[in-house]
């Protein structure tokens, strides 16, 4: 197991957060789970969670891994998750949820285009 707070860890929340972001742009609410599941987790089976809930969630878990992760490019290499493409991310994300929010109505729009500035 990881120790809290480790490098695989914070990649670990952004790849969740990346793929969650794919989800939820192609189905809309999905259930949010944030543990390994088994054969027998009632969570398999369990209802989907509101786009707000899932979208709050990938913001807050890309600006941890914003704040977690490392930007030293020379040290970790080019082809490593950093900063500025936790960064970018963040940006892209927040833009589409945004847009998505805004043409359809629903509140928090705001939040979310003001974080992909």
């Amino acid at each position: 197991m990881k120790p809290r707070g480790s490098i695989g860890e914070v990649w670990d929340i952004f790849f969740r957060s990346y793929k969650y972001f794919q989800m939820l742009s192609k189905f809309g609410d999905i259930p949010w789970v944030e543990h390994a599941l088994t054969e027998e987790s009632p969570e398999l089976y369990g209802k989907r969670d509101s786009r707000d809930l899932v979208a709050s969630n990938i913001l807050s878990n890309l600006k941890y891994a914003e704040t977690h992760i490392g930007s030293n490019i020379e040290a970790d290499g080019k082809n490593t998750i950093n900063m500025y493409v936790v960064k970018a991310l963040i940006s892209r994300f927040a833009l589409f949820e945004g847009t998505w929010r805004k043409y359809h109505g629903l509140s928090g729009a705001d939040t979310y285009l003001e974080e992909c500035a």
